[in-house]
């Protein structure tokens, strides 16, 4: 079993940028050593609004807004 521990600055995850919508700093997956768990922030720009709805049939997310608001679709439902 691969045991994974970091601890960093998030300046320092590696970093994706979709410019005009987002930021992405990657805290864990599989190129650093978590095979079957993903971490990573989303930075997403100010009053940015998706229309389209996006999910994942395959695993589970958690959600964590640290400043501002989002509305979520889970099952259908707002």
């Amino acid at each position: 079993m691969n045991e994974v521990s970091k601890i960093f600055k998030l300046e320092e995850a590696e970093k994706v940028e979709d410019p005009g919508t987002r930021t992405m700093y990657w805290l864990m997956n599989a190129g650093l050593g978590a095979e079957k768990m993903r971490v990573v922030v989303y930075d997403f720009e100010p009053n940015l609004r998706f229309d389209k709805v996006h999910y994942h049939d395959e695993r589970e997310s958690i959600y964590v807004i640290l400043e501002g608001a989002a509305i979520v679709h889970l099952n259908g439902e707002e």
